[in-house]
């Protein structure tokens, strides 16, 4: 379903025409006027780009249930300000954020890989939840750690670092 572009905030139900909705599709909101989404507990995958180019986006939540989160699904969502990513089954190997200038970030998913972490712009606070086993290229001496406030929980095992 594409979004109407006179939309300023939009919930996706649940279901649509009798069936679960699972997936929000490649390219379904880019470039629409919504400042705020609402995001069902049932959707499982969010493909490439859908979120691509939403200037207005102020906040998201992904919903738990989340799987697969595509490349670059919000990139150039520059008005973001807080974005909760609370998804433990979630397998996110990609930049997603590219350019979204968040105030308030909180990544909870067993591996954070670095493109994750690097794909964000002027973060506040950066806040791992308990899910988090591993967390990508996160150095004593980079850039990141002088930049930003963040926390890293006891539950974080590996933190990889390039020399």
């Amino acid at each position: 379903m594409k979004a109407n572009e006179h939309l300023i905030s939009y919930e996706i139900s649940e279901e649509a025409d009798g069936m679960k909705v699972v997936s929000i599709k490649a390219n379904a909101f880019e470039k629409e006027g919504c400042y705020d989404i609402t995001l069902p507990e049932s959707i499982e995958y969010i493909e490439p780009l859908a979120f691509a180019g939403c200037i207005s986006l102020e906040n998201i939540t992904l919903p738990k249930n989340l799987k697969f989160l595509g490349v670059a699904s919000f990139i150039l969502c520059n008005s973001l300000k807080n974005i909760t990513v609370d998804c433990p089954n979630l397998i996110c190997e990609a930049p997603v954020f590219r350019s979204c200038n968040a105030e308030n970030v909180f990544l909870n998913f067993r591996t954070i890989s670095s493109s994750m972490i690097s794909s964000f712009r002027n973060i506040e606070n950066l806040t791992f939840g308990d899910d988090v086993v591993k967390i990508g290229t996160l150095c004593a001496n980079s850039k990141f750690m002088e930049d930003y406030n963040y926390t890293i929980l006891e539950t974080v095992k590996f933190i990889t670092c390039k020399v």
